[in-house]
């Protein structure tokens, strides 16, 4: 037998515990050691036979009946001896047989009584041993796969990724725990745990599944998004843990032996433990702390919400660092809402095609038109109620509230437009000032026009993710060269979420924050004239200088927790 395993007395020992049921968690992790050596089969049945026949002559000794006393032996013969010499001298009594109701019937027949086997000694301690063989059987296969290890994670996506050992794990990859650290050397690497933590890598990045719940970080960059079912989520670095308590943070281990974590959300529990010195403490959401593997202490740095990649997406080729925002004036330019689009292109009402601009009064077709073009954009529209509802989706939703109008447009429905540079006047809140909009992308709406974007065609390149919101800053621009009167409207599948009535104030800003179902559909922008009174002259039209705009319109998507 294996000499780094216990001794034969020793495993006799706990043979016997596991037998009898009363056997520790520690003494069964001593036999999952020993069951790994090729003669512990034939040992343990060695161990059986020779329990079972001691206990078949520990039984053969047990005296069943106690020895009865001489004395009353001679007692019971003397008391047989007189009854049967009064027998021989005692009168005959004559006993009369009972008449009988009926001539015919039957005697009554009481069935036999089945006397039982009896049971042998032998077959019981056989049905123990065979249980107690039968018990270990299973043991040893609980035990052999806690050995190999449980399936704890897939692989749901990778960009560019390369691992150690010419290894080449494509989606859909399970990983186990009680496996070798998995090292990513290039590219990224998104993990999907079975309690629907998400956990995303950067190469170079070495990690190690240790339970269904547990991790150990080894160096590189990791960032983890918890669902409220994976809460207690754990990573174990060199000298520290951290432990979720339903958040989304990053952990930074470097080869030093430092650990950064930075928390973006919720919060952590961060115990580190170095040179006697132990820290036991609760980090929140927008702090970050690093705990320095040589001295042991901890220290405060600055979170960083664009340190760590926070998720990615092959199909589209993405990889973010904050949340995912998908910019929707880059659409109508023709991009892919990552900045591919062209800054001053706009789409054609009439045609729903994206190309160059030009200033005109034009009227409306009336219809609802799409844009193939764009497979995030349904399509576009002049809106003119008149007291009829107007189509504002491929599937037949309708503007019900929409008012009427002079059903005329001055320019397309344009990319961040440049000429005369359409802005407003941003409040950041973050820095306490105000940021003119040219700097980020807007979409430019001269009322009166509608453009609709089709949400299930985004959703269905972002399978591991949902559509959360809405987001953009509304207003007149102060580059018009006369006052403007506009309405701004916001639709989720032809019902109206936002709307502003009546702006006139040049660079106001009107913030609009809208939450979306996974039931919405389609999410529609409107500007209309404002009901000014409509004249022929084409300064004093009810459209003149309605310079409308959506400023850095967006749409911002969250990791999901359902998805595999």
């Amino acid at each position: 037998m294996n000499k780094k395993n216990p001794d034969s007395v020793k495993i006799h020992e706990l043979l016997l515990r596991l037998i009898e049921g009363d056997i520790s968690d520690a003494d069964l992790s001593i036999l999952e050691q020993w069951l790994q050596d090729p003669e512990a089969p034939e040992a343990y049945w060695k161990f059986i036979k020779n329990y079972t026949a001691l206990k078949l002559f520990e039984e053969s000794r047990v005296k069943t009946f106690q020895k009865k006393d001489s004395s009353e032996d001679s007692q019971n013969m003397e008391l047989w001896a007189a009854l049967a010499e009064n027998e021989k001298t005692a009168v005959a009594v004559e006993v009369r047989k009972p008449k009988e109701k009926e001539e015919d019937q039957e005697p009554c027949q009481i069935p036999p009584q089945k006397t039982p086997p009896p049971v042998s000694r032998l077959s019981v301690y056989s049905l123990i041993a065979s249980a107690a063989a039968l018990f270990l059987i299973l043991a040893y296969a609980y035990l052999a796969q806690i050995g190999r290890g449980i399936e704890v994670a897939t692989l749901v996506d990778r960009i560019d990724a390369r691992w150690a050992d010419q290894q080449d794990f494509k989606n859909g990859a399970r990983f186990q725990t009680k496996s070798s650290p998995l090292l990513l050397r290039e590219g990224y690497a998104s993990f999907l745990f079975d309690n629907n933590v998400r956990l995303t890598l950067e190469a170079p990045c070495e990690i190690q599944f240790l339970t269904e719940d547990q991790i150990r970080l080894n160096y590189g960059r990791l960032y983890a998004i918890v669902p409220p079912e994976g809460i207690g989520f754990q990573v174990n670095t060199q000298n520290s843990k951290i432990i979720d308590l339903g958040t989304e943070f990053g952990v930074q281990q470097d080869s030093y032996g430092n650990t950064e974590l930075h928390v973006i959300k919720g919060k952590t529990n961060f115990f580190a433990s170095q040179s006697g010195n132990t820290i036991n403490i609760e980090v929140p959401a927008d702090s970050a702390k690093i705990f320095e593997g040589r001295t042991g202490r901890l220290k405060d740095v600055a979170c960083d919400d664009q340190l760590f990649t926070r998720a990615i997406n092959s199909r589209v080729g993405r990889v973010w660092r904050g949340p995912i925002l998908i910019d929707l004036a880059d659409l109508v330019g023709g991009g892919d809402g990552y900045g591919s689009g062209q800054r001053g292109k706009g789409i054609d009402p009439i045609t729903g095609t994206i190309g160059e601009t030009f200033e005109a009064d034009r009227s409306g077709s009336g219809q609802y038109v799409p844009v193939s073009e764009s497979r995030y954009i349904d399509g576009i529209f002049v809106p003119n109620g008149q007291g009829r509802p107007v189509r504002v989706s491929s599937s037949g939703h309708v503007f019900a509230e929409c008012p009427p109008t002079n059903n005329i447009y001055y320019m397309e429905i344009i990319h961040s437009r440049t000429e005369n540079h359409p802005h407003l006047w941003i409040d950041d809140a973050a820095k306490n000032q105000k940021t003119d909009s040219t700097v980020c992308p807007n979409i430019f709406m001269h009322a009166n026009l509608g453009l609709t974007f089709d949400l299930d065609a985004i959703r269905a390149d972002f399978a591991e993710a949902e559509l959360s919101r809405f987001m953009a800053v509304a207003g007149l621009s102060p580059s018009a060269s006369r006052e403007g009167h506009v309405d701004v409207w916001v639709l989720v599948d032809g019902k109206v979420r936002f709307h502003q009535k009546g702006i006139t104030e040049k660079g106001k800003p009107y913030p609009i924050e809208i939450a979306l179902e996974k039931t919405n559909r389609f999410l529609t922008l409107v500007t209309t004239d404002g009901g000014d009174v409509d004249y022929p002259e084409e300064t004093k039209r009810a459209t003149d200088s309605d310079w409308a705009l959506f400023a850095d319109p967006r749409l911002e998507l969250t990791m999901t927790s359902d998805t595999k």
